[in-house]
């Protein structure tokens, strides 16, 4: 199934009238549909959610397809439609979009000759123009993590060092906070320097030149198995919102918390939540336990167009099931609920699978940052298996081809670590069959705690190939009793 969790917007119905537009500032009223830009934390290694009304979302943000909206599929069908036809209009045409805004960047003249550039270590002389970049304190800083630091710097120092500042070349002076509050001839030269973000407007038509409209290209037509797979979409999206609208209509909080409870699901929290576990149980039936942990409940998540565990493999490692066929059971009403809800008395449950849509993920923006952030708080974009064991921790056994100091640098360079003494904290050893053959100390460490030891050879493939499943391949002891598959599920939360 592919992973869409990531994505960089989101939509649905506002949960409360707490959320304000980002915007127009006003409030978006409960039920109504609102969008968000998903945003790094400060708080938090994750990612938060700017929320916008729909008519100012367009405004300032620019989205490429569907396919980057997480729960987009989620919506009503007629809400899809609304924002489709947004998108195959432009995706955003207001002033801001299309435009990458940078937060965290702003400009002005030294106040005094106290500061010196983060770059080149020189003084920042008084009145002189300099570029301030907000992030979290650098490692030699002795301020507290969490804060933010205003480093200064030269112009020319800023755009030498923004490629290490992770700040794209495509962000211009518009993003610098003052700009507007320097001289004339300071405008122009940082102008020239950083360069403009801003999009050029189309400027009036040519006699004897054609339209914009007239040189598009032609929209590519649907085929016929698209048009039955929308049919299809369309239909269990109404069916699903009749189900919902109706549960909300005729039923209470304690009756859907009892329906769910009968039918052993877990009962989340949140009103909207409830609903939709409800809808999708009554429309498709009941879902089985975690097939992995065999007790996390199994639900429906838009965002990664199909289902999930939220259950645990153990005490810290949360279980990473997916699928797109959840098994399932038919979905049970009691007497006593059916006597409290006329929809409930006629509702007949009738099996099926749910219709997941085909997303499609096109070139995203630029990922936006709360204020007070950059992406240099980010982390950066690698190559893929640059650090395909970072923060894994393996252990070298006895004696192998290279020399110990020569394997624990390919380790590291992978992005992992080298224990010394077998604990709690190795994922796997590395080691050879004739070394596991020797019993040495070590491996019968290893063996107390269960752990996989694998050959070096792993090492090797683990550059192009997946390391969660070279675990096992390169597995040579038989005493792991499932550790295998716990250091996979390990590697893939840091993965």
């Amino acid at each position: 199934m592919a992973n869409t969790g990531d994505l960089p917007f989101k939509a649905e119905y506002a949960k409360s009238s707490r959320s304000s537009c980002r915007t127009c500032h006003n409030t978006i009223e409960k039920d109504n549909l609102r969008l968000a830009v998903m945003v790094q934390s400060m708080q938090f290694d994750g990612k938060v959610p700017n929320w916008y009304h729909f008519s100012c979302f367009f405004k300032k943000n620019s989205v490429c397809s569907e396919g980057d909206i997480g729960g987009f599929s989620a919506l009503r069908w007629d809400d899809q439609e609304k924002i489709k036809k947004k998108l195959a209009s432009g995706g955003g045409s207001g002033q801001g979009a299309n435009i990458v805004h940078f937060t965290g960047l702003k400009t002005e003249y030294a106040k005094s000759n106290r500061s010196s550039c983060r770059n080149c270590g020189d003084t920042i002389e008084k009145d002189s123009v300099r570029i301030g970049h907000d992030r979290p304190p650098d490692p030699d800083s002795r301020v507290a993590m969490f804060n933010t630091i205003t480093y200064w710097y030269h112009p020319e120092c800023f755009q030498e060092a923004r490629n290490d500042l992770n700040i794209p070349d495509t962000v211009g002076v518009e993003s610098l906070k003052d700009f507007s509050k320097l001289k004339k001839p300071d405008q122009k030269e940082l102008t020239e320097l950083l360069g403009s973000s801003k999009i050029q407007k189309p400027k009036g038509k040519k006699r004897g030149t054609k339209s914009s409209a007239e040189n598009q290209p032609a929209k590519k037509q649907k085929t016929d198995q698209e048009i039955e797979e929308e049919e299809e979409l369309k239909e269990q999206s109404k069916s699903l919102w009749n189900i919902h609208d109706n549960l909300k209509k005729t039923c209470t909080l304690d009756m859907l918390r009892d329906m769910l409870s009968h039918n052993k699901q877990q009962i989340p929290i949140g009103e909207s939540r409830i609903l939709e576990h409800c809808t999708d149980g009554m429309a498709f039936g009941a879902l089985k336990p975690c097939e992995e942990c065999q007790d996390g409940q199994i639900i429906y998540s838009s965002s990664n167009n199909g289902y999930r565990c939220t259950g645990n493999v153990s005490g810290w490692t949360k279980c990473m099931f997916e699928t797109q066929k959840p098994k399932r059971t038919a979905w049970k009403i009691t007497k006593t609920l059916q006597k409290k809800s006329d929809f409930l008395n006629k509702f007949k449950f009738i099996p099926g699978d749910r219709i997941l849509p085909k997303l499609t993920l096109k070139a995203r923006t630029e990922p936006a940052t709360v204020p007070g952030t950059t992406s240099a708080m980010l982390p950066k974009k690698v190559k893929k298996n640059e650090k395909c064991l970072r923060d894994v921790t393996i252990a070298i056994i006895g004696k192998l081809s290279k020399s110990q100091a020569a394997i624990k640098k390919d380790i590291e360079n992978l992005g992992g670590a080298v224990e010394k003494t077998i604990s709690s904290d190795v994922i796997f050893c590395i080691s050879t069959a004739d070394e596991v053959k020797k019993n040495s100390k070590k491996i019968k460490e290893a063996k107390e705690f269960k752990l996989p030891v694998v050959s070096e050879d792993f090492l090797t493939d683990v550059v192009d190939g997946d390391p969660k499943a070279l675990v096992a391949k390169h597995n040579i002891v038989d005493w792991t009793d499932g550790k295998v598959r716990k250091a996979i599920v390990i590697m893939i939360i840091i993965s």
